[in-house]
């Protein structure tokens, strides 16, 4: 072999040198291109004192994960809404998608009336699917990540629920430390694992998706009222109440529409709210810690007594047991809502009007 024919091993090295700084500056360049045209994705610290370091971290690298450009994660409208959000701030990203429903709404579309959900949840939706399934499901919904658009800005709140050991194991208990007033003490609001466990379960197994996710973890660590009750036989206990929501949400027409009735709205009378479940306490330390949750009609609540004390057949006492025995959204919709209303029209409200706080973001 010639002394020409062979290749120099710094030449190799600097060869190599050479095409992976090309690459470098290509990938930088492609990024000012893609931040150029799509928001900037920050997460506010204001929120990860309690978060836990491994999903924070899961967090921040679904983010670098994520590429607007992805037709695989995003469709053609979303990479609009995301394009105009980077130019025009989130007022313009708003009021194009406006336009867009309005054209949805002519041409008879049945997505329009959900246009705007589906744009603005879009970006949390990618995000919770670039999270690992089995981080997920070791920190939710004990942690949570909500997405906000503030300015021109793709902004990431963190949260995580505070935590307590007591001799019962864990104790897992809201940012603002609600109290509760039971057998003459106050104590601070608790859930166990199990608690937390039977109340994804029960009331959204969707609990890994971005927006049940929220939905679960706003029950767990927002909220600022629970009420007191006592269970058969003498349980202390508290009800959960979730929000109704805006008539948008599903649960508007189920509860508000098919339960209440809009007739029997109190003006003035504060937000709707539906009866969520029960939680039958121990008591630790200073701690009132949920140890379950039942749904309403399940054995000892107070709608499981009303359809034992009444005069129906038994055909429709079963019935009404067993549609009663799971409160996810859907099988109530779909399935249940007779019953729930039933427990609403004979002595057990199911859906009630509060002028005070009930959840506090």
């Amino acid at each position: 072999m010639t002394k020409t024919s062979k290749q120099n091993p710094n030449t190799k090295r600097n060869t190599k040198k050479k095409t992976e700084t090309k690459n470098r500056i290509l990938e930088r360049r492609r990024e000012r291109r893609r931040q150029n045209r799509y928001p900037n994705v920050r997460i506010d610290p204001a929120g990860t004192g309690l978060v836990d370091t491994a999903f924070l971290a899961a967090v921040q690298a679904a983010v670098a994960s994520l590429d607007f450009d992805d037709d695989t994660a995003f469709s053609e409208p979303e990479r609009e809404f995301h394009q105009a959000l980077r130019k025009e701030g989130i007022q313009g990203a708003s009021q194009l998608v406006l336009e867009a429903q309005f054209r949805l709404y002519q041409e008879g579309d049945p997505l329009a009336p959900v246009l705007p959900h589906v744009l603005q949840m879009s970006y949390g939706t990618q995000l919770f699917e670039n999270i690992p399934e089995e981080m997920r499901q070791k920190f939710l919904p004990f942690n949570d990540v909500r997405v906000d658009f503030e300015g021109h800005d793709i902004v990431l709140h963190v949260s995580a629920m505070r935590r307590k050991s007591t001799d019962g194991g864990t104790a897992f208990y809201g940012r603002h430390q609600p109290k509760i007033s039971l057998l003459g003490k106050e104590w601070t609001v608790a859930f166990s694992r199990h608690a937390v466990e039977q109340i994804c379960n029960r009331l959204n197994p969707r609990y890994l998706t971005y927006a049940a996710a929220g939905d679960v973890h706003a029950l767990l660590n927002h909220c600022v009222f629970y009420e007191p009750t006592i269970l058969h036989p003498c349980q202390p206990s508290f009800v959960i109440w979730d929000t109704c929501g805006s008539p948008s949400n599903v649960r508007q027409p189920v509860y508000v529409d098919g339960v209440l009735g809009r007739e029997n709205l109190i003006e003035d009378g504060g937000q709707c709210y539906y009866r969520v479940g029960y939680c039958p306490v121990v008591f630790e330390k200073n701690f009132a810690v949920a140890k379950t949750f039942l749904c309403p009609g399940f054995l000892n609540t107070p709608e499981y007594g009303l359809v034992r004390s009444s005069r129906l057949p038994a055909l429709e006492k079963d019935l009404l047991l067993h549609t009663a025995t799971s409160n996810d959204i859907r099988h109530v919709r779909d399935e249940s809502i007779d019953s729930i209303k039933w427990f609403h029209d004979n002595g057990v409200p199911q859906v009630v009007q509060m002028p005070h706080t009930v959840f506090s973001y």
